[in-house]
């Protein structure tokens, strides 16, 4: 088992600079990202799995997400608590599919059409657990998908 190198990296550039790479592939859908970034939220991570965590999430926020609708992601920092989550609206997660959800090369009856092997959320929850994290989805007519990412920090 290899064991990760973990080193004070600062989240919200990491958040940020992902929301930033997504901007010309949500303008084509006409889907506005909207962001809450805190500033210099740091935790203790790797870099390049922070990266694709942002990445995956946002991205998959971006090809499930409705036409002319608004993907949400915030960072915050709550007590000894980081907080990452992103929103988009779209088809609702089905109950019998959440369950599944993080599973390797699980996909959803509706995502079938969207281009994808079904690893990227198994892969962000590895990440997030690697960290000692959890990740979480909410899906629901009125709020819309909501996966969330929570981090302790010291």
């Amino acid at each position: 088992e290899n064991r990760l190198q973990l080193s004070e990296v600062n989240f919200s550039e990491i958040v940020e600079g992902s929301a930033l790479n997504f901007e010309p592939v949500a303008f084509e859908k006409a889907v506005l990202i909207d962001t809450e970034i805190a500033p210099d939220i740091t935790i203790d991570g790797n870099q390049t799995q922070l990266n694709q965590l942002a990445h995956i999430l946002i991205d998959n926020a971006v090809k499930y997400s409705d036409e002319n609708s608004v993907i949400k992601i915030i960072l915050s920092k709550k007590n000894d608590t980081v907080e990452f989550s992103v929103n988009n609206r779209g088809n609702v997660i089905a109950k019998e599919d959440i369950d599944h959800i993080f599973d390797r090369f699980y996909r959803a009856e509706k995502s079938r059409t969207t281009k994808g092997y079904g690893l990227g959320l198994s892969i962000a929850q590895n990440i997030v657990q690697n960290l000692n994290g959890k990740l979480t989805v909410q899906s629901n007519q009125t709020d819309g998908t909501t996966f969330t990412a929570v981090f302790k920090t010291k």
